[in-house]
């Protein structure tokens, strides 16, 4: 009994790495869009834009968002460069209870 627990622990804990490697992926994508934006003549370059843009993605990626550090710099109220970069070592809080004393209820 207790191996067939194991395995739906390992199961569980591989399932939960790669949605937060796919969230990850997906709100990194959304930083690239937002360094663009900067980056080309007609992009969104205005600072109060550019947080308002960084703003939606954390409410879209909510779970991931604590993982990043982001840092933009400004000139004259126009971004000028966005910078971000993972933090390591930084849990998710979450809890799984695999076993349930009232016959897994």
């Amino acid at each position: 009994m207790k191996t067939g627990f194991v395995y739906k622990e390992q199961g569980k804990a591989l399932k939960e790495q790669s949605m937060e490697e796919e969230l990850s992926k997906r709100y990194e994508e959304g930083l690239e869009s937002i360094k663009r934006g900067i980056e080309r003549k007609g992009g969104i370059k205005r600072i109060e834009k550019v947080y308002e843009r960084l703003g939606r993605l954390k409410e879209r990626y909510p779970s991931v968002n604590r993982l990043y550090e982001v840092k933009i710099k400004e000139k004259d109220g126009i971004a000028t460069e966005i910078k971000w970069k993972r933090v390591e070592g930084v849990k998710v809080p979450g809890a799984f209870y695999p076993h349930h004393p009232q016959g897994g209820r």
